[in-house]
């Protein structure tokens, strides 16, 4: 009667524990879970900074070329110029 009574006791507090602690368990792995999502979701936004600079270091390099190459054209341009001033300055003495 007395190993009845404890085993009783014993079944009552595990059936108030068990839930408690699967609960506990289940929120532990919930809160695991989230916290490799938000890993992986900051490990992502890194990701996408370094992939937004180069895109921007590749834009500036296009731009400085393209200046560069407005430059170039420029100088081409007054390089005709003289070239025509010569000619005609050559077709005058003739």
């Amino acid at each position: 009667m007395l190993k009845e009574k404890y085993i009783s006791i014993f079944a009552i507090i595990i059936s108030i524990i068990a839930p408690i602690t699967t609960g506990y368990l289940g929120y532990s792995r919930a809160l695991a879970v989230m916290k490799t999502e938000i890993e992986d979701i900051q490990a992502d936004v890194l990701d996408l900074k370094a992939q937004d600079s180069l895109i921007r270091l590749e834009i500036k390099e296009a731009e400085n070329s393209l200046e560069q190459k407005k430059a170039d054209k420029t100088v081409v341009a007054m390089l005709v110029t003289q070239l025509n001033r010569i000619e005609t300055k050559i077709d005058n003495l003739k």
